[in-house]
């Protein structure tokens, strides 16, 4: 009896095996899938997120707000360090911050305050290292500019520029495409330069 269950779930796994093979095989040439970016990516750099226009109070209830979340699925959230310059807040992430948890705080900020939506407030940056290889060959040596448009009605992505003005949307989920949209939605910015 043993052995037929070893054998159904060795079977189980193998399909399973092929599927994920088949599905990696049957994407188009070129594409890019946020899982080969999570598995090809280099933990450094700064991750830098700035808020213009909104409050101390805003921001600061959008980060403790996140670090619930996170604890309630049983993960610690990254504490920023918070800078103020006028009317813009500075997040400085601890760099090295993977890749989809630097996503996650831009998205988080946006969508925060369930009544207002900051899309036109939040930008964030997110360094790759020059020596970056694989899915993240093309962006070796930027500071890639993330946002969300206001037009945005999806929720669960963001949005980044990289320095020749190319815009992609990254939506969430392991077996999503990179997707580079046709044309710039948001013009690129530089990594700001932080005391």
């Amino acid at each position: 009896m043993n052995i037929k269950l070893i054998i159904c779930i060795i079977a189980i796994l193998a399909v399973a095996t092929i599927m994920i093979n088949n599905r990696r095989k049957s994407l188009p040439p070129g594409t890019t899938v946020m899982g080969a970016l999570l598995t090809d990516e280099v933990h450094a750099g700064q991750r830098i997120i700035q808020t213009v226009g909104m409050t101390d109070d805003e921001v600061r209830c959008a980060i403790r707000d996140y670090q619930k979340l996170c604890a309630e699925e049983g993960e610690e959230a990254e504490k920023p360090v918070i800078t103020t310059s006028q009317d813009t807040i500075t997040l400085r992430l601890p760099n090295g911050l993977s890749y989809n948890s630097f996503c996650y705080w831009v998205n988080y900020i946006v969508y925060s305050n369930k009544a207002k939506r900051y899309n036109e407030n939040v930008t964030g940056w997110y360094e790759v290292p020059a020596t970056a290889q694989g899915a993240w060959k093309p962006f070796a040596g930027q500071a890639l500019m993330f946002f969300i448009p206001s037009t945005d009605e999806e929720f669960d992505n963001v949005y980044f520029t990289d320095h020749f003005g190319h815009c992609y949307k990254q939506e969430f989920a392991n077996w999503a495409n990179l997707i580079l949209l046709g044309k710039s939605i948001r013009r690129y910015q530089p990594l700001p330069t932080l005391p």
